[in-house]
């Protein structure tokens, strides 16, 4: 009876250094076993991650140059737009300003001869003023 006391025992210290040494098994550094492994590995992850983050870098670069052209482009020809727009109100507003010119001429003028009129058939009739 106390050989298997003495194995339960043993068997117990034995499966808790187990546990404990499992436990601590991800906080063991293995660097020195791949050390040179490793930094090779390291290297050629920067440099693929270096070459993609530059690939994307100068796509991202091309597509914001395009969308400005595109864009300084579409500002051109609204301003173009813009300006064509104000010099043809500027015809237009001439235009009709010429032509209110023109009629309040022809009703000034009018009235003069009517007026003149009006004063001859006066004279005319020995009417006085």
């Amino acid at each position: 009876m106390t050989y298997f006391i003495l194995e339960i025992i043993f068997f117990l210290s034995l499966g808790v250094m187990i546990f404990m040494a499992i436990s601590k098994l991800p906080t063991i550094d293995f660097s020195f076993v791949d050390d040179q492994d490793a930094q090779e590995s390291k290297r050629k992850k920067n440099l693929f991650l270096s070459k993609l983050i530059s690939s994307i870098d100068q796509k991202a670069i091309d597509l914001w140059e395009k969308f400005l052209r595109k864009t300084k482009l579409f500002v051109i020809k609204l301003d173009s737009l813009v300006s064509k727009k104000i010099e043809s109100a500027k015809r237009i507003q001439s235009m009709v300003k010429k032509e209110e010119d023109h009629i309040f001429r022809k009703l000034d003028q009018e009235k003069l001869e009517t007026e003149e009129e009006k004063i001859s058939d006066k004279d005319e009739n020995g009417d006085k003023i």
